[in-house]
């Protein structure tokens, strides 16, 4: 399991660091966690405010052989699968439409670790070096920015009961227990991935599906369980995900319970990506990479049915997590980054996960960092 321990960063006022080690243990017990706190403050600053002040920030202790292991494999992995679809169109019919999703060729696995590797949170443009001799690196993704912003609203928020409504944003209401989650060590649910899945919506998307409302969806985590197991899957997709049908690219979140009865359940969090008009079905796992679950062998079979063509199953190499908890924060990161070359992309669109691995502690604080402003926000204007 991860060992974490908070690190507090002097910095200058906006530019703070996070110190980042790989992680030495390949545990994958979802049930323990340990206690640390979301980055806060108790030496409160404005951006614009050249004080110095402190932040607490995750810090990552690693054992340096097993963390340059883990980068190696991530790096010679790359590129296994390069898996280009065909871009989004916008006309209706494509049932004669040759698919044009190949697989080429692996390229060969390097000789030797490289000097440095890229890491990103998926979410955003920013990317950070993390050098191989040392493993560590002084992280500053854009996203901070607004976190350091927001720290104080989040120590007004952290006083909350856990079943408060901290942000309702469309059709998402985000809890005070949803931001815990955020903590490393702790799991996402699926009203964790609901949010971003809405913010992407509303983000990402807002203009393409302002021209074509159907081209892309991004389908909940509770919508995806139920297409997952129901029988009548026709009439659950009718009722519960209009449209489905008429889209190009499917996002489904895969939960692992098969135990519909149970409220909360499962112990991984796994993600399928649907091209339609390729008829391909590519499946994404941080824990079983390579590796084809029954959970997804099951969707591919139900979402066959509903679309009423053969899919191709595909496991694409994916990140593999080095805990038992950032199975859902990976899932969001490769929903964000496959989202953002599907809508600003053209021509064959290339769907692995690389080129660069990702950083899930990073994309905990970035929708950590998207919750505040939004809550912030919306607070102000109903003068909380």
């Amino acid at each position: 399991m991860l060992s974490k321990v908070i690190k507090k960063i002097r910095h200058k006022t906006p530019a703070y660091e996070e110190s980042v080690e790989q992680n030495p243990t390949n545990s994958h017990n979802p049930r323990k966690q340990e206690n640390v706190d979301i980055p806060s403050s108790t030496a409160m600053s404005s951006p614009d405010d050249s004080q110095t002040s402190e932040l607490n920030y995750y810090t990552y202790d690693s054992n340096q052989q097993d963390a340059s292991a883990d980068i190696n494999n991530s790096n010679n992995t790359i590129g296994i699968h390069n898996i280009s679809v065909s871009p989004r169109h916008h006309h209706k019919h494509r049932s004669s439409k040759k698919s044009s999703l190949d697989l080429q060729k692996p390229l060969p696995a390097t000789a030797g670790p490289p000097a440095s590797v890229m890491v990103t949170c998926g979410f955003e443009n920013g990317v950070q070096t993390v050098s191989q001799e040392t493993l560590t690196t002084s992280m500053h993704f854009p996203h901070y920015e607004v976190l350091h912003k927001y720290q104080h609203f989040y120590q007004i928020l952290a006083g909350l009961s856990p079943d408060k409504i901290v942000l309702q944003y469309y059709d998402s209401s985000v809890y005070k227990e949803d931001i815990d989650n955020l903590e490393v060590g702790e799991w996402l649910n699926d009203n964790n991935i609901s949010f971003i899945y809405e913010y992407l919506n509303h983000t990402v998307m807002a203009e393409i599906l302002r021209k074509s409302p159907n081209i892309i969806q991004l389908v909940k985590p509770s919508i995806a369980y139920l297409l997952l197991h129901t029988q009548d899957i026709e009439a659950m997709a009718v009722e519960m995900q209009p449209g489905l049908r008429n889209a190009q690219f499917l996002f489904l979140p895969i939960n692992d319970n098969p135990d519909v009865s149970a409220v909360e359940g499962g112990t991984h969090w796994s993600l399928m990506v649907i091209s339609i008009v390729d008829h391909k079905a590519l499946y994404y796992d941080s824990m079983y990479n390579g590796l084809v679950t029954s959970a997804a062998t099951q969707m591919r079979k139900q979402m066959s049915r509903l679309l009423r063509v053969d899919l191709d199953l595909i496991s694409v190499i994916t990140p593999q997590q080095v805990n038992g908890s950032d199975c859902g924060v990976i899932v969001v990161e490769i929903t964000a980054l496959l989202l953002n070359r599907l809508v600003n992309e053209t021509g064959k669109i290339n769907l692995e996960c690389g080129p660069m691995p990702l950083a899930p502690h990073a994309g905990r604080t970035y929708i950590l960092s998207r919750i505040l402003q939004l809550s912030a926000k919306q607070a102000k204007e109903i003068k909380i």
